[in-house]
């Protein structure tokens, strides 16, 4: 029997270890213009060589087709809209870099159109200007630029307004802009006349037929720069329609005060006697007087028409005076007479010969005051205030 020896040999291999370390990030980055057409231009840094480049990622499902791909890119974008585009640079297997910025195309085609329109309102140089663009998008911009050494910044589709301190000829521009290449301007031009540059701080007082509420009128109820009523007791208001309450008998100068925008000033002040009447309870509320718009008096005329004459002769008088009305227009005509607090204290039906009337009145049983005379002529009323001083 033969022994077989087997020479075993071992072979020893030297393991070396190896470390296996991802991809370091390296610095990259990438700026982009707007063109016309909706076109992007895009540049990454650093610049793309044999060894590194950029693949791209332009958010509306377009991407370069390789992953070494140049630094610089062009595209066109179909429609307007937000886009978030990527850009990843890799140099060769060691290093590797993805950023991201988001761009807002609106200029596709660039029909941007800027459309105004303008108009002067019933104020002195006060102009309100229409912004009716068409092709806008959230993120155009609209200037306006008035011709008088002024602009702003306006938004579509709101108005835009602006007061002329000076007379002249202006040419007013609003500029569409999408803050790249592409913009839209119209033009217009206007005249402004602001002579005579007026005021009209007048008003008048009528009875409600509620006690101890009256009606204050004012003669112009556009718009004002500035308003004050002083009560005569101390106090002010600085709102044109608004209301105030006295709280002790006396004579009291109430006065309004007018700033128009185009800088003129109008005071106008008017006396009257404020009192409880006889008998009242110290308790008792003091008269009310609230500024009201004219349309919101029914029948109401807080400015006689021009072919209506009123006249009371004379004004101040001791309780005798004429009464004389031209102009009427309806031979129903009846006349009646307030004391401050609203209380009725004449009534009579007059009688309207060829659309006038003449009456002698006496007023013997009345305090020292002032008093309201109201003709109702069919569906108008007019009012005169008198004072009696016995």
């Amino acid at each position: 029997m033969k022994t077989i020896i087997l020479k075993i040999k071992t072979l020893v291999i030297g393991l070396s270890l190896i470390s296996v370390v991802g991809r370091a990030q390296c610095p990259s980055s990438f700026s982009y213009t707007l063109g016309p057409t909706g076109t992007a231009t895009f540049a990454g840094s650093p610049a793309s060589t044999a060894t590194n480049g950029f693949k791209w990622n332009f958010g509306n499902g377009v991407t370069s087709p390789s992953n070494m791909g140049p630094s610089n890119q062009t595209i066109t974008y179909a429609s307007d809209g937000i886009y978030v585009v990527t850009a990843t640079h890799t140099v060769l297997n060691s290093c590797s870099n993805t950023t991201s910025q988001t761009i807002t195309i609106n200029s596709a085609g660039c029909n941007l159109n800027a459309s105004l329109v303008a108009f002067i309102m019933g104020s002195p140089g006060l102009v309100y200007i229409n912004n009716a663009s068409g092709n806008w998008c959230s993120t155009t911009t609209y200037t306006l630029n008035f011709g008088d050494g002024s602009s702003a910044l306006t938004s579509y589709p709101t108005q835009a307004q602006h007061t002329y301190t000076s007379n002249g000829t202006y040419s007013v521009t609003l500029t569409a802009s999408n803050g790249g290449t592409c913009s839209s301007s119209q033009s217009t031009v206007l005249t402004i006349y602001n002579t005579p540059c007026t005021a009209n701080s007048s008003f008048n007082m009528s009875p409600t037929g509620t006690a101890q509420i009256w009606n204050a009128i004012p003669a112009f109820t556009g718009s004002y720069s500035a308003v004050q009523w002083n009560w005569g007791d101390g106090s002010t208001s600085n709102a044109l329609f608004t209301s105030h309450t006295y709280s002790a008998a006396g004579t009291y100068s109430i006065c309004l005060t007018l700033t128009a925008y185009c800088g003129a000033t109008s005071t106008s002040c008017y006396n009257y006697a404020i009192y409880r009447p006889a008998g009242a309870s110290e308790n008792m509320d003091m008269v009310t007087v609230n500024v009201v718009h004219p349309s919101t008096v029914t029948g109401i005329v807080s400015a006689l028409p021009d072919n209506l004459l009123l006249s009371i002769t004379p004004n101040p008088n001791n309780g005798q005076f004429r009464l004389n009305v031209k102009g009427l227009e309806n031979k129903n005509t009846t006349m009646v007479i307030y004391n401050l607090v609203g209380e009725r204290i004449y009534h009579s039906h007059l009688e309207t010969v060829n659309g006038a009337v003449v009456k002698d009145l006496y007023l013997d049983k009345v305090s020292n005051g002032v008093y309201f005379i109201m003709i109702n002529n069919g569906s108008k009323s007019f009012t005169k205030k008198i004072v009696v001083n016995q």
